[in-house]
């Protein structure tokens, strides 16, 4: 699912694909991809992007913080139709637990993954 999702494009963002994108967001050092499959047939696609502490400032580093980032998540309907369900903030620290904290704005995250700009957190 997750190559499916790479392929086809978002609504308000018809001129370019998903994988296209998000492989291509310079922000992000460390990219990847994930799939579950949900109840009643539906998939889920899990991009995560982040950048390393080597980007991050003293204070986020003093607090053992070792990457930051975003997951956006994708849901894939029996139906065939699919969109993104959720974005979130992503933080890992230095032993290596992620938390997770969804943000309300996903239009304005989306908007700037496909302009290749700073995502505003």
């Amino acid at each position: 699912m997750a190559g499916a999702i790479k392929g086809v494009t978002l609504s308000g963002y018809p001129k370019m694909k998903i994988g296209e994108a998000f492989e291509n967001y310079r922000y992000f050092k460390q990219k990847s991809w994930r799939e579950t499959r949900g109840a009643a047939g539906t998939w889920y696609v899990d991009f995560t992007g982040s950048a390393p502490a080597s980007w991050l400032d003293f204070k986020a580093k003093r607090e053992g913080i070792s990457a930051s980032g975003i997951e956006v998540k994708f849901a894939v309907y029996p139906n065939g139709e699919y969109g993104v369900v959720m974005v979130s903030r992503t933080v890992v620290k230095s032993d290596g637990k992620t938390n997770r904290y969804p943000l309300p704005d996903v239009k304005s995250v989306l908007d700037a993954i496909y302009s290749n700009r700073k995502i505003d957190l």
